[in-house]
């Protein structure tokens, strides 16, 4: 029961998330290109950081190569980076999402949503918004399952070109 309720609870954040970001206009957002460059050269770094290595390791499963719908309104595309890994040695969760979201924090990310009530020692979720270029972080942290970090990254819609 209590492992079901911290997925609802990080469900109705992803779900909130997504209704924001798909629908939040912004004039003067990049390129679908350059948001691009930015997802894949920030996930790259967050990557090889020394937050992330002080609690585990990822590894890159999606590199924003194709256009998809995601949360978007039709007629319009995002892109995508995924990693995914394990903890390393014995961290709570709470611990590693918050060193991942530090990391952010230094790239010029700003917190986007307060999990407070969905952390604990098993399960944490941090979202970190770049407000110059709308690109998205998720970082979940659930150490009842293996991979154990998932990192999903993303661009905001834009008009397909196709």
């Amino acid at each position: 029961m209590y492992r079901g309720a911290g997925l609802l609870g990080v469900a109705a954040v992803l779900a909130c998330l997504a209704a924001v970001t798909a629908c939040t206009p912004d004039p003067e957002k990049p390129t679908l290109e350059a948001a691009v460059q930015q997802l894949v050269r920030d996930g790259d770094e967050l990557l090889a950081s020394y937050e992330l290595k002080q609690v585990g390791e990822a590894k890159v499963t999606e590199r924003a190569e194709k256009d998809q719908t995601g949360s978007c309104v039709p007629g319009e595309v995002q892109r995508f980076f995924r990693a995914e890994g394990d903890i390393v040695g014995r961290h709570a969760a709470f611990n590693a999402a918050g060193l991942i979201q530090n990391r952010l924090a230094l790239m010029g990310y700003d917190e986007f949503v307060d999990d407070l009530d969905l952390r604990d020692q098993n399960l944490a979720v941090a979202v970190a918004r770049d407000p110059a270029t709308d690109v998205t972080y998720v970082v979940t942290v659930q150490l009842a399952q293996k991979p154990n970090i998932r990192i999903v990254g993303k661009t905001a819609c834009y008009e397909s070109s196709g």
